[in-house]
């Protein structure tokens, strides 16, 4: 089946060279994936589209990344914008506000 969907993607033109196999499980679970005679790597995590996916499916490891670019954003933040004495403490705060909404305004459902 993996053979046809191969043979499918090359004649739409779509590279499958580097494939890799995930399977989604709370256990590992070794998983042999064959495109002709090719076995296809099975990885733990890979990212696609700048989000990280995880073979158990936990979201940890990404929020922790995002965590760490918003911490980023507000360092370079603080040592460019905020320091800047022309700046009023009004046009500081409403910065502020929008890089750093409430938590009670975040959405998490």
């Amino acid at each position: 089946m993996l053979g046809r969907f191969a043979t499918e993607c090359e004649a739409a033109g779509i590279s499958i060279s580097k494939s890799e196999a995930m399977v989604l499980a709370w256990k590992k679970v070794e998983c042999l994936l064959r495109v002709w005679e090719e076995v296809l790597p099975q990885v733990e995590k890979f990212k696609y589209l700048g989000i990280l996916f995880t073979s158990e499916g936990r979201m940890e490891r990404e929020i922790n990344r995002w965590i760490g670019a918003a911490s980023a954003v507000v360092w370079v933040l603080n040592r460019s914008v905020m320091v800047k004495k022309e700046l009023s403490q009004k046009a500081k705060l409403s910065i502020y506000r929008l890089i750093c909404p409430s938590p009670m305004a975040i959405n998490v459902g």
